[in-house]
């Protein structure tokens, strides 16, 4: 049967991972002794879907294609403008059992794949696992194989799955846990680094945030260039770049890696070892090498991972029967890089990030002082010198206010903009959040009107006068504005989850939940969102419900404070004494204000109870 959990004996913690990357070569002293490979996970906290959400966008795009009119037409706007909002309303609203039934029609049409190529599945079987039962492994493969599958039915064209990818993946940036992974790279602890992914992040991240320069493979034919002790960092996209029609994406094209992409995995497993992060291990193609090497060279391996007891079975089998594999449990790839960061880094060193950006902006403001005096010196006539010196006045004043902590002086420098330009959208703009700052809320308003009346179509003019309305608790207003910025970015989480707040706080909770469904689908790693749910379910006296939900939630979230309090709240509802002080307790020590809900009925029945009145007053006191 499928082994999904790691032997005791092969669990190893962050100190053994530390101690081990901390290494240098033996060979090559200046490199480390460590390659690392990075999965799809690293990627989710900058707001790239995982395999399972790409999944499910694939089949709702699909589905569509066997729609009516509407279906298609609806298909046909998101190819456009991506508004994921009224695809999912369509599909869910109006068309769940169809939707549901398409699914389960094309599964069982990957299952009949599966049994069509039994003798092809069961060689490739075997070549991980000699004994194996096909019957054991039959549903799991077929499972490892529904990303590739429904990329399929997406659409044949490489190229309309390259323009998706790039839809999924354009314009997001590196995330925190990229921008410390890049310090740790110019600190010298990774100078080889494989990614499964298409995305650009941590090359971003090393030519925005330090002074490293990496070389870059995202080509087969270019991979079989790449030096592996060179003094620049290698960065090799074992499936393809996103801008690329080349990505591999199919279950024929990750059938295997290219023969330069294997080749140059084996020169650089038998010179390092190898730590892996965020990635699941249902690729064959790599986990097929990644064994294959093993057998003839045995390299250190150190797979990090959530739960040991819940890992791909190919994972199960490297690391459990071939020698120097270890597992290390981590929470997160955020949580990983703030460990591995403040253990490798001083502490004058970690605040170098923040110096060098600053001395990027000092080199910025230099650099533009350098061309405004220049530029006066030219024999350009006065009146184009005098509208440089107004641009380049501007600039300088938008830096200022940037670097700015004080809201009321940053909008004397945003007015003094608009004193020389009337018409900048983007000062008045800033200048309304810094009015919403210090809750000169009208003010705000006025500066949003007039951004938005002169750019219609920027999203986060509309978004944040809604937040405006909504601060001041004029929710179909709010609404309104949210419905506009959605329209005009419809993959920004935020705005879902901030309208569904407008609509419960209007009663109108079966909208709200769709929102806060939808922001799940975004960012299912935000915890907000599966609170909302919970607090409607709360709302509606559906307390039994909301109790599964809660402890559902927080198995997920277990250091998110507000679960704990809507939790408390419904154990108070329910006259459950014991349970509400033992969640109360919990939540208060987690940092939940719990005594800015007294007014709440949920504490009506401990309002005056002495017990709850002390705890609060220890914890706010703290």
């Amino acid at each position: 049967m499928p082994v999904t959990s790691i032997k005791p004996d092969r669990i190893q913690n962050i100190n053994y991972l530390a101690n081990h990357i901390s290494q240098k070569h033996n060979t090559f002293t200046d490199k480390p002794k460590y390659a690392l490979l990075i999965g799809a996970g690293c990627s989710y906290s900058s707001r790239v879907p995982l395999g399972g959400g790409i999944i499910r966008l694939c089949q709702q795009l699909s589905f569509l294609t066997t729609e009516t009119t509407a279906g298609r037409d609806v298909l046909k706007d998101f190819r456009k403008t991506g508004d994921y909002e009224k695809l999912h309303q369509y599909i869910t609203v109006n068309h769940r059992a169809a939707f549901e039934a398409y699914i389960t029609a094309k599964n069982l049409q990957l299952a009949d794949i599966i049994k069509s190529n039994e003798a092809e599945e069961v060689k490739k079987l075997n070549e991980f696992l000699p004994d194996a039962n096909w019957k054991d492994y039959e549903v799991l493969i077929a499972t490892d194989t529904q990303y590739g599958y429904w990329q399929d039915i997406y659409s044949e064209d490489p190229k309309e799955r390259q323009q998706l990818i790039e839809r999924l993946i354009e314009n997001k940036e590196p995330g925190g846990d990229y921008i410390l992974l890049a310090y740790l790279v110019e600190k010298g602890l990774f100078s080889n680094i494989l990614t499964t992914n298409f995305d650009d992040f941590i090359n971003d991240a090393l030519l925005y945030y330090t002074d490293v320069r990496c070389r870059f493979y995202a080509d087969d034919e270019l991979s079989q260039y790449i030096s592996l002790a060179g003094h620049k960092p290698n960065i090799v996209k074992l499936h393809g770049d996103y801008r690329f029609a080349n990505m591999k994406n199919t279950n024929d094209e990750t059938r295997r890696l290219s023969a330069n992409l294997e080749q140059k995995m084996g020169e650089l497993l038998k010179e390092f070892g190898l730590v892996v992060i965020g990635y699941n291990g249902a690729d064959h193609s790599i986990m097929n090498t990644l064994l294959h090497i093993k057998k003839n060279s045995p390299y250190s391996l150190i797979w990090c991972g959530k739960d040991e007891n819940e890992v791909h079975w190919r994972v199960a089998e490297l690391i459990n029967n071939s020698k120097n594999s270890f597992f290390v449990k981590i929470e997160s790839f955020m949580q990983l890089m703030t460990e591995l960061y403040t253990r490798f880094c001083e502490q004058d060193e970690q605040c170098d990030l923040i110096r060098k950006a600053k001395d990027r902006q000092d080199k910025v403001n230099s650099l533009m002082e350098d061309i405004k005096k220049n530029y006066q010196k030219s024999s350009a006539s006065a009146s184009k010198k005098k509208k440089a010196t107004q641009v380049f006045t501007i600039q300088a004043l938008f830096r200022q206010a940037a670097q700015e902590s004080d809201y009321n002086r940053k909008i004397q420098l945003y007015s003094k903009i608009l004193s020389l330009e009337n018409k900048h959208t983007i000062a008045f703009n800033n200048r309304g959040i810094s009015f919403s700052a210090i809750k000169e809320n009208n003010k705000a308003i006025q500066d949003y009107n007039k951004a938005i009346q002169l750019d219609p179509n920027n999203h986060t003019f509309y978004y944040n006068r809604a937040i405006t309305w909504d601060d001041k608790g004029e929710y179909i207003k709010a609404i309104k504005d949210y419905n506009k910025a959605i329209k005009l970015k419809p993959d920004e989480a935020d705005y879902y989850y901030n309208r569904g707040k407008c609509r419960q706080n209007l009663k109108q909770y079966e909208k709200a939940r769709e929102d806060y469904e939808m922001t799940i689908i975004i960012n299912e790693n935000d915890p907000y969102p599966y609170n909302g749910i919970i607090d409607i379910l709360r709302e509606k006296g559906h307390f039994d419900l909301a109790l599964q939900k809660a402890k559902v939630a927080i198995s997920r979230f277990p250091d998110f404070a507000p679960l704990y309090g809507t939790l408390a709240e419904v154990y108070s509802l329910q006259g459950k004494s014991k349970a509400f002080f033992t969640t109360i307790l919990k939540a208060l020590k987690l940092g939940y204000p719990a005594w800015d809900y007294l007014d709440d009925p949920a504490y009506t029945p401990y309002k005056n109870e002495q017990r709850f009145i002390d705890l609060l007053a220890k914890y706010k006191k703290e």
